[in-house]
């Protein structure tokens, strides 16, 4: 390329404000193994072989860590996984590999990067974190809520309240730089005749490799049932008005 030929950057962030109020907070459990995939969902996966098999890192983001609770973006009021993709590497820069397929070729493991599971661990105080990651071969991006320690009854409600004012500013900083996702240029135009309905389904799950490293163009991620709320400690539950009537507290 010619020293003088600048090509143009894409796509720029407009607003800054969620990198200004969470910072992001290195990974501990970081290695992957085949060992370290959760039970609950290896039927989602293909069954490995000598030479293919899928490996994943531990679910906890640091080994002390405890699961508040658990929630799947696809019942926020304004999102979209590509959009939320491609703002957090803006703001934060590469994300985590937390699951891919492994390829043994050559004595060397590959990953591949076709539904490559990609996170971003993100500090809200001295004790809560918030982990927004992709599930499920990439089919799903959900935020999950880690504490340092066991919860306590009289602290469950403060920690609702910043748990729910993340999930505002997260909302917020989606729709400020909506102009990170473009119909036309995202969506092929055989899919923007099909109505709001299929385009919206299709924008969730179109390019899950270019959801990470931006190395695939044409496929569409494939997609196993709804990507349940799984809770495994004591936790909250936010429905699409999760500021209103849904701060109910329960026992998984």
């Amino acid at each position: 390329m010619n020293g003088d030929n600048v090509r143009a950057i894409r796509r720029q962030i407009q607003y800054k404000g969620l990198a200004k109020s969470y910072t992001l907070v290195e990974r501990s459990n970081a290695d992957l193994s085949p060992d370290h995939l959760e039970p609950d969902v290896q039927h989602c996966y293909p069954p490995g072989t000598d030479t293919e098999f899928h490996v994943s890192t531990l679910a906890k983001p640091n080994p002390d860590s405890v699961l508040f609770a658990e929630f799947d973006t696809a019942d926020l009021a304004f999102h979209n996984t590509l959009l939320a993709y491609r703002m957090l590497k803006l703001l934060y820069g590469s994300p985590n590999v937390l699951a891919a397929r492994c390829r043994a070729e050559n004595n060397v493991n590959k990953l591949s990067p076709l539904g490559m599971e990609w996170g971003y661990l993100l500090k809200i105080d001295e004790h809560l974190m918030a982990e927004i990651r992709s599930v499920i071969s990439n089919a799903r991006l959900v935020i999950r809520f880690w504490l340092d320690h066991e919860p306590v009854d009289n602290e469950r409600d403060e920690i609702v309240k910043k748990a729910s004012k993340f999930l505002d500013d997260y909302q917020d900083s989606i729709q400020k730089n909506a102009h990170l996702f473009s119909e036309e240029q995202d969506v092929p135009k055989d899919q923007l005749s099909a109505g709001p309905g299929v385009m919206n389904i299709f924008a969730q799950n179109y390019r899950a490799a270019e959801a990470l490293l931006e190395m695939a163009e044409s496929e569409e991620s494939p997609t196993p049932e709804r990507y349940s709320h799984r809770i495994n400690n004591p936790g909250i539950y936010w429905n699409k008005n999760h500021n209103e009537a849904s701060k109910s507290l329960y026992d998984s």
